[in-house]
């Protein structure tokens, strides 16, 4: 759970599945424009104001979202997360919507491009 300023909004992330008490305060406390929520897990909260998540449909988890992306290491999941939130705040709030899809790390894949004749 965080609570950061950045470039003039308070960012709130959290994991979704534990007390969110702390955000409810912060959004009664703060402009509605100056909030911006990060529920790395999914929430399915429904007192915080869907239109200040990054992503529309908020109860899927962005962590699956950046495995799904290949994105493996907590580095990464960062640098993508204040990628995604710089651009909420650039484009003036257009959220992001993503799959809802549990990772599997040994998921078999398979290749579909080969074995045509051209």
């Amino acid at each position: 759970m965080k609570l950061i300023q950045h470039d003039g909004h308070i960012v709130c992330i959290f994991d979704g599945d534990e007390d969110l008490t702390w955000v409810h305060q912060t959004q009664d406390q703060t402009e509605k424009n100056k909030l911006i929520f990060v529920a790395l897990e999914g929430t399915d909260d429904k007192y915080l104001h869907p239109d200040r998540f990054i992503i529309k449909n908020k109860e899927a988890s962005l962590t699956n979202h950046f495995m799904w992306e290949g994105l493996l290491s907590l580095g990464e999941h960062d640098i993508r997360m204040w990628s995604m939130i710089d651009n909420f705040i650039a484009t003036h709030y257009k959220q992001h919507i993503i799959e809802n899809y549990k990772f599997v790390d040994d998921e078999p894949f398979y290749d579909y491009s080969g074995g045509r004749d051209k």
